[in-house]
């Protein structure tokens, strides 16, 4: 593990000793044994990472391509790379072809085996597990010097629109075919009962509904739902809180300013600090702060200079408790084999619809593991902290020991 003794002495400079012993005990969550569990969860063979210890050890599971991204970038945050290039390009190489050959020449979206068929017969079920696996995965193959073996589905949404689809078959998914039936959609979400759900729906398909020429219609219909108190629910509880950084995501997506902006920041610094049940997962952390930087960045966006400086204040005279708040419920679900698990006690049985472990056992998951690191980084930077990598050169020397890549 990386000596961090030097970046305490610089946050204890900047920000004062409370903050600094704050910040201490947050990273003190955070131990050697994530890398050495990441590095059980390599599959050399396939090219990608399981989502947990019980799917590498089950029949019926497979490395997929959302816990492959998730490890890579984690592993790079936390040190054991220095860049996304930096990975061995034998890895490199065997990540590009894992998830290149989950491309399905037909429509450009990306399937893994044990999910295809599933989500072939009922896709708008799917849509976000579509979406997210198309989108991460081809970032790892940029990422990785790769590219996509056909035109990726959000290029055929595109030129289908502007009349330019040529040699190249094109499946618009039916909800996106035009402006009438997109409207009927969203009408169907009911995002102002389940904002989290609804939000994560809309904001993962963002680029297919801007490739199809309907971002203007989603933009309108965001602002037109959202509620007086910044949020699109009535009530500021995890749930809706949850919903507003979803939904903030898919405003910086669009590239749009976003309604009440003061007052969601009021509601992200308000559940950050709560210490209410965390009964949606892991995300509890997560979000608030994620939500923070999202509207910061909107407010720097929109010359909103005095709005986004005296927010800032009100995060650094906050700092050491929103740390220590940070903390505690990140511990709330640590694991014995090393990391963090979605729930409290196990992780999330299946994502986005997809059956991806055995459910309800005493296990870390990537999603959680990638969740629990960003909480720490980005609250961080939320109040104004750089944050540092926590392994070292030794760390990663075992690692790639342990996953046998070198």
């Amino acid at each position: 593990m990386k000596n961090l003794d030097a970046y305490y002495k610089k946050v204890a400079d900047d920000f004062g000793t409370q903050t600094a012993d704050a910040a201490k005990e947050l990273f003190s969550l955070y131990t050697d044994g994530i890398y050495k569990w990441l590095a059980g969860l390599w599959d050399g063979e396939v090219g990608g990472f399981y989502y947990s210890n019980s799917a590498r050890d089950n029949e019926g599971f497979f490395p997929d391509i959302e816990s492959t991204s998730q490890a890579f970038g984690s592993l790079m945050t936390d040190g054991i790379v220095p860049s996304m290039q930096a990975y061995p390009e034998a890895m490199k190489k065997k990540a590009v072809a894992f998830i290149t050959g989950c491309q399905d020449k037909d429509d450009g979206y990306f399937y893994h085996k044990q999910w295809k068929e599933l989500m072939l017969a009922d896709p708008m079920r799917y849509t976000s597990r579509r979406a997210r696996d198309m989108n991460k995965g081809m970032s790892i193959v940029k990422a990785f010097g790769g590219e996509a073996k056909y035109p990726i589905a959000t290029e055929r949404i595109s030129a289908a629109t502007k009349g330019e689809a040529q040699n190249v078959s094109v499946t618009i998914p039916e909800h996106l075919k035009n402006k009438e039936v997109f409207v009927e959609y969203l009408e169907s979400l009911e995002i102002n009962k389940n904002s989290y759900s609804v939000g994560h729906r809309l904001g993962a398909q963002v680029s297919q509904i801007r490739a199809a020429g309907l971002d203007g219609i989603l933009y309108d219909f965001l602002n037109s739902t959202q509620k007086s108190n910044g949020l699109w629910e009535d009530e500021l509880n995890y749930g809706s809180s949850n919903g507003l950084m979803k939904i903030s995501c898919a405003y910086r997506s669009l590239r749009r300013p976003i309604p009440n902006i003061e007052k969601g920041f009021d509601a992200a610094i308000e559940i950050a600090l709560s210490a209410a049940d965390m009964y949606q997962g892991i995300t509890c952390v997560y979000n608030p702060p994620f939500t923070m930087l999202n509207l910061f960045e909107t407010m720097k966006d929109l010359g909103m200079n005095n709005e986004h400086d005296a927010s800032k204040r009100r995060l650094r005279e906050k700092a050491a408790e929103l740390l220590i708040r940070t903390k505690e419920k990140v511990a709330t679900f640590s694991e014995p084999d090393g990391s963090f698990s979605y729930c409290v006690g196990y992780p999330a049985p299946h994502s986005q619809g997809m059956k991806v472990c055995v459910p309800h056992l005493p296990e870390s998951d990537v999603n959680a593991n990638a969740l629990a690191q960003g909480a720490r980084t980005m609250m961080l930077k939320a109040i104004g902290l750089d944050s540092t990598p926590i392994f070292d050169e030794n760390d990663s020397k075992i690692f790639f020991e342990i996953c046998g890549e070198k």
